[in-house]
């Protein structure tokens, strides 16, 4: 186990074997999630002095509720005073909103 994301596969269901040879039924519930196990390594270093930030979000959002997955696509501009000369962009974080949370499964 790796202090990062594992994905598990789980199963499981209400029914006991007999005894220790006995039949294991097929499991009533079963899937895959992406955990992490050990909780990450909190190993994040201090911004430079200089650095500056800027928030993007995606506003006014619906999840469709006839749909088991939905995909969102979104481009943004940078801001004109990023890109007003050349910058780095070294470290970008999510902000996921604690309603949305269950709904997000990953972000590229």
């Amino acid at each position: 186990i790796l202090a990062d994301t594992t994905r598990v596969i789980w199963s499981w269901n209400s029914f006991n074997p007999s005894d220790v040879l006995g039949e294991i039924r097929q499991h009533q519930s079963r899937g895959t999630t992406s955990l992490n196990l050990l909780g990450g390594l909190n190993n994040e270093r201090p911004n430079p002095p200089d650095t500056k930030s800027f928030t993007i979000r995606n506003t006014n959002i619906t999840i469709p509720g006839d749909r088991d997955t939905t995909y969102w696509c979104s481009g943004f501009q940078l801001p004109a005073e990023v890109r007003a000369q050349e910058q780095y962009i070294f470290k970008f974080s999510p902000t996921i909103t604690e309603d949305s949370f269950p709904h997000v499964h990953h972000i590229v």
